[in-house]
């Protein structure tokens, strides 16, 4: 990234906006220039994935010092997915699938790799290109990033065990060698744990394990391999589950609790006494608690977690001076910073975003109280004019609370056309603040957008997780309807000027609020729809669902309700104009099933409209075909809501 945009860039955080021309498609929706950020451990390096001119995704690392910026991780075939600082100099980083290849390319690159700061002893540690994988990392094995005593040496990793069924039942804990990938498995008599808990010292400290319809909380005695129970709760019975956080410098450990309550709250546990602090260390009251600690000089210096909007408690008054100061500068943001854990480097790393800013990191020098620029994840998108997310709730049919984020164009007033955003079903993590691309594409279009979390989706309460199972295209269903009548009702839109937008189960859902006689949309868009759940119920694999008490395996009928109820989306015509937008790998039964839609569309003389794309599934990776299928979702909208 040259000079000019970095300039570029900060002006663009700290001048106020003015109005902009609807966003390019391809200024949204093309790959992030900068995808992620992290200060080394003694703050002297900041390492970065980068795209290169090819679309590459790189890992590069910048001396801060005397700002040397170095490519250290590079493949033609292959992105640099994710990436962790294991010690001052040393990374660990991981080659994953290019957005841009045919499905059925192999590349053999892809794997877990270590290397020095300066690109040098890269190490390859899944094994790739050995005459023996004896003890190498096994390619399931998922690494334990932020798990790590931070020596460069050895680094924490999970391989999660299935049963015959495919449910997942277990999880082994490898100790895996930074420059050979060589592991050992962690020897204990728990049974199977399916959760761990390494301390700052990077030692196994908690864990969570199940036997006979129980699961427990078990503490180890300090250095010994001792294991203690804590607590016990029925497997079934996830709001009782006491499940591990983390461990701070000092040996405190926190958890993460309900305590009879809906939402999961962060809580001290006493070692000694195996009892949870009377007061919650944060506790939200619209959500489960969601979050990191921050850790400066061996210190638990703050917790940063995700309320309506990201928040950091800082719990040493110099740091919440230093937040202010950073947070003079930079007015219009929130900015989270991350400090050195050792040493006496003047740089704090600060990424900043909002509702209505795309992420970019910068770094702040406490010495000089200037701030440099790094990079910014979209610095060719013109910013002015975006719309802020507004929170709003609607209330359901049955009662029930339906967070959603609004968007309403810059300086809008009155009804506007609406495109009600489903991004996904049920079972999705909650959409948190921030950019959201889909919703400023389109509100910059003239669109208000609404987006309803949908029951089901994690990190609202277990009553709302509990509320989407079983539910599939019915109380779901519901809550699509229930949003367009509310957006109604509060003047937003009028009711012949509301369309869908969905994708996955998402889509589903739009398709099936095309079939409706009452609160049926004017359109509806569906991208990479999940049109058919007939292999889901025919293999009769469980489902692994995101929960508020972590990841559980939940049998399909659970989850989605009985295969005989859940609504087809061939039960009737349509009753508005469909669009529907997939890969041509994707199942046979999602394109039989787009194809009949579509036809009983135009024997209704409905404008319906269907597009396949090459070397794509049931996701869209290449950035061409993103693209594409944004400019003709707005094309469609325009068509029938009106270019506003």
């Amino acid at each position: 990234m040259t000079r000019s945009l970095l300039l570029a860039l900060a002006a663009s955080l700290l001048l106020p906006s003015a109005l902009a021309a609807p966003l390019p498609a391809a200024a949204v929706f093309s790959p992030p220039q900068v995808g992620q950020a992290a200060l080394s451990p003694d703050g002297r390096r900041v390492a970065l994935r980068v795209l290169s001119a090819q679309g590459v995704d790189q890992l590069a690392v910048i001396e801060l010092d005397s700002d040397k910026r170095s490519i250290i991780a590079s493949d033609p075939g292959a992105d640099v997915t994710q990436f962790a600082w294991v010690g001052p100099q040393r990374l660990l980083f991981r080659f994953g699938e290019r957005r841009v290849r045919p499905l059925q390319a192999p590349n053999l690159t892809f794997g877990w790799y270590g290397v020095d700061a300066d690109g040098n002893n890269r190490a390859d540690l899944s094994g790739n290109y050995r005459a023996s994988l004896e003890k190498a990392l096994p390619s399931s094995a998922l690494p334990l990033l932020r798990a790590t005593a931070l020596d460069g040496q050895r680094f924490w990793a999970l391989q999660t065990m299935s049963d015959r069924d495919g449910r997942p039942s277990y999880a082994n804990l490898l100790q895996t060698e930074v420059a050979s990938g060589r592991y050992r498995a962690y020897a204990h008599n728990l049974g199977q744990v399916r959760q761990w808990l390494i301390d700052a010292k990077g030692e196994p400290r908690l864990a969570v394990s199940r036997a006979d319809g129980q699961d427990s909380l078990q503490l180890r005695e300090g250095a010994s391999e001792q294991w203690r129970v804590l607590a016990r709760w029925p497997s079934n019975q996830p709001t009782q589950a006491i499940l591990p956080a983390f461990g701070a410098p000092d040996g405190s450990l926190y958890v993460t609790a309900t305590r009879g309550g809906d939402k999961r709250a962060l809580y001290r546990l006493d070692p000694a006494s195996g009892q949870l602090a009377a007061e919650a260390t944060v506790e939200l009251s619209d959500y489960d608690f969601s979050g990191e600690p921050i850790f400066y000089q061996g210190r638990l210096a703050g917790l940063r977690y995700s309320a309506a909007a990201p928040d950091t408690a800082w719990f040493l008054p110099e740091l919440r001076g230093l937040q202010e100061r950073v947070d003079g500068l930079l007015r219009s943001t929130t900015n989270e910073l991350s400090l050195p854990q050792t040493g006496d480097a003047p740089y704090v790393l600060v990424r900043a975003f909002s509702g209505t800013q795309p992420e970019a990191w910068l770094i702040f020098d406490r010495v000089s109280g200037k701030l440099r620029p790094l990079g910014a994840s979209r610095p060719a998108l013109d910013v002015k004019s975006l719309a802020e997310p507004e929170l709003v709730s609607i209330r359901a049919r049955d009662g029930l609370a339906v967070p959603a984020w609004l968007h309403r164009p810059h300086g809008a007033k009155g009804k506007l056309p609406l495109v009600l955003l489903l991004t996904d079903g049920p079972f999705a993590p909650r959409q948190e603040y921030g950019f959201q691309p889909e919703a400023q594409y389109l509100a910059s279009r003239g669109y208000a957008v609404l987006q309803p979390q949908l029951r089901g989706r994690n990190g609202l309460g277990q009553r709302h997780f509990a509320a989407g199972l079983g539910q599939l295209g019915r109380a779901t269903l519901d809550d699509v309807l229930d949003s367009v009548r509310w957006a109604v009702a509060e003047g937003l839109a009028a009711a012949d000027k509301i369309c869908v937008v969905g994708q996955r189960s998402g889509g589903y859902l739009a398709v099936l609020s095309a079939l409706q006689d009452k609160a049926r949309p004017a359109c509806v868009a569906e991208l990479n729809g999940s049109l058919s759940y007939e292999n889901t119920y025919a293999r009769g694999l469980p489902l692994l669902l995101a929960t508020p008490a972590g990841y559980e395996a939940f049998e399909v009928e659970q989850a989605y309700g009985p295969a005989a109820s859940l609504p087809s989306v061939l039960a009737s015509a349509p009753r508005a104009p469909v669009l529907s937008l997939h890969g041509i790998e994707e199942s046979p039964l999602v394109q039989r099933n787009m194809n009949q839609l579509q036809e009983a569309g135009r024997a209704q003389q409905l404008a319906m409209d269907q597009y396949l794309y090459e070397d794509e599934g049931n996701i869209l990776r290449n950035p061409a075909h993103l693209i594409d299928a944004w400019e003709r979702i707005a094309a469609f909208l325009a068509r029938h809501l009106g270019q506003p």
